[in-house]
């Protein structure tokens, strides 16, 4: 936004705990004006109220997608920045509303090390010993080396690289799906989105950082899933309806597979409801890598 200051009086920020963000932008831009919403009820009257020349958003399940494209195509809005990936939750987005921009890859690197604290976390059997713990069960569980072991990464992005690097220096085999079929150094052998039911077997941890379309709307339903080699763990970061949730119960409570980890979901807050908060194998966790404690600066970096 620096280059811009002088045209953009004023901003809306659409996040569900703007304590987080207050204050970033004022540091930065003393002349901006700066507004917040914290939920779908509070951006109509924000609007109003703020007249915006720009919106900023991130990713929250307080805001509905409804009320983020309201914001987009207000009178008063020039510019709408999307603060992390989540266009697709603008979508369909009208070529009649504001410009749009995105942080694509602002989130890598803390994506990357929750990933790889999820293949350590799985691996060394810690979700299993915690629930012992909780039991006062002192029993032992074999674990194979991670430099023994192969992952794919779905969708090599920005996160997907960081992931690669971060599974390499680890010594794992690394592959990889990618449209664009471009090389990259620590991935070992890279194929294309369409091979992806043919390869997924040979990975014993599968990592999916793809966007949410209708290609990958449960792109990893119950007949990928069996492709899964017996024993793998999935992690998924990317996007809730990614995974077929069902058909991840089925797996997990047969141990088709080991265990995985989410932090996304269909539906969020996931309600106390969910079958998933009782599965033994399962660890999840609320959407954590924009939990860093230098997240506020991070975002704002591209703005």
């Amino acid at each position: 936004m620096s280059n811009d200051t002088h045209k953009i009086q004023s901003v809306l920020i659409l996040h569900g705990d703007a304590s987080q963000l207050r204050g970033v932008i004022e540091q930065h831009h003393p002349k901006v004006k700066v507004f917040y919403a914290e939920s779908s009820a509070e951006v109509g009257p924000m609007l109003e109220l703020a007249q915006p020349d720009a919106v900023f958003s991130i990713n929250d399940a307080k805001l509905t997608s409804d009320c983020l494209r309201m914001a987009g195509q207000y009178r008063s809005v020039k510019w709408y920045h999307v603060g992390g990936s989540g266009i697709d939750r603008m979508l369909p987005w009208s070529s009649t509303f504001s410009v749009m921009s995105n942080g694509a890859g602002v989130l890598a690197q803390y994506l990357a090390e929750t990933v790889l604290g999820a293949i350590l976390a799985m691996n060394n059997n810690l979700h299993t010993y915690h629930r012992q713990q909780l039991n006062k069960a002192w029993i032992k569980h074999q674990f194979k080396p991670i430099c023994e072991q192969t992952l794919l990464i779905v969708g090599l992005g920005a996160v997907g690289k960081k992931v690669a690097d971060n599974a390499k220096a680890l010594g794992m085999r690394v592959i990889a799906t990618r449209k664009n079929m471009q090389a990259y150094k620590n991935v070992d052998r890279l194929y294309s989105d369409a091979e992806l039911p043919e390869i997924v077997g040979q990975a014993d941890f599968v990592s999916l950082h793809v966007p949410l379309s209708d290609e990958t709307t449960h792109l990893f339903n119950r007949d990928m899933i069996s492709r899964m080699k017996a024993g793998a763990c999935l992690i998924n970061t990317a996007r809730g309806p990614v995974v077929e949730e069902q058909a991840l119960i089925s797996a997990l409570a047969s141990n088709r597979l080991k265990a995985a980890y989410i932090d996304v979901f269909k539906q969020e807050p996931l309600v106390k409801e969910s079958p998933l908060w009782e599965i033994e194998n399962l660890i999840l966790t609320p959407p954590y890598g924009g939990r860093s404690l230098s997240i506020r600066t991070k975002i704002f970096t591209i703005f």
